[in-house]
């Protein structure tokens, strides 16, 4: 492939993923959904998005990774932030421990937590205040929502991830941004590995 077949390949995944980004922000303005509120199911989601509750296309896969890149670049970059706010207004609150609580039990019991997972990282933007920051994350959430289910399961994977989450508070409370962005790195590393085997098949 030819740089200039890379570039535009690129650019058609970009926009597909604009497109699937701004469906959903679209969906969160209609409905005037905010921070704690329920959103759509798996198959409403799916059907906003043409997507497949049963298999995962090349498409959601391009979709999902581009997605899923921003989503941790986003959760990397607002790192000191959080720290800044939780040692002035103690952002960090019970609520969120007990998220990361539950995600442990489950995963522990091979049951997932793609809601407590949500409300997470809605919680941590949410200490931002940064109305357009929680759309946006809630958009990509959403469409994180619709193709994850139809990955191969990772139970070793599920617990990792619920335990990133417990680090990155730990590391928001220690006022230790290296330690928060090394948890934003193993927090996503399972869901890497299971979309390189989806992409495998």
């Amino acid at each position: 492939m030819t740089g200039h077949e890379q570039t535009k390949l690129e650019q058609r995944f970009a926009s597909r993923t604009d497109s699937a980004i701004d469906a959903v922000q679209q969906y969160i303005i209609s409905q005037e959904l905010g921070p704690g509120d329920p959103l759509p199911t798996e198959a409403e989601l799916c059907k906003l998005l043409g997507m497949s509750r049963s298999s995962v296309g090349k498409d959601s896969l391009s979709t999902l990774d581009e997605v899923v890149t921003l989503r941790k670049y986003l959760d990397l970059g607002v790192g000191q932030e959080l720290i800044h706010v939780n040692q002035t207004q103690n952002a960090v609150t019970g609520h969120l421990r007990q998220l990361v609580a539950k995600m442990v039990k489950k995963s522990a019991a091979g049951k997932a937590y793609i809601r407590e997972d949500i409300a997470f990282h809605r919680g941590l933007i949410a200490c931002l205040d940064n109305k357009l920051l929680d759309e946006t994350m809630s958009a990509m959430w959403m469409i994180h929502m619709a193709v994850v289910p139809s990955l191969p399961a990772d139970l070793d994977g599920l617990v990792a991830t619920a335990r990133a989450h417990g680090a990155m508070l730990e590391a928001i409370e220690k006022g230790d941004v290296q330690a928060y962005n090394r948890a934003v790195e193993d927090h996503y590393q399972p869901l890497r590995s299971r979309m390189s085997i989806a992409e495998k098949k």
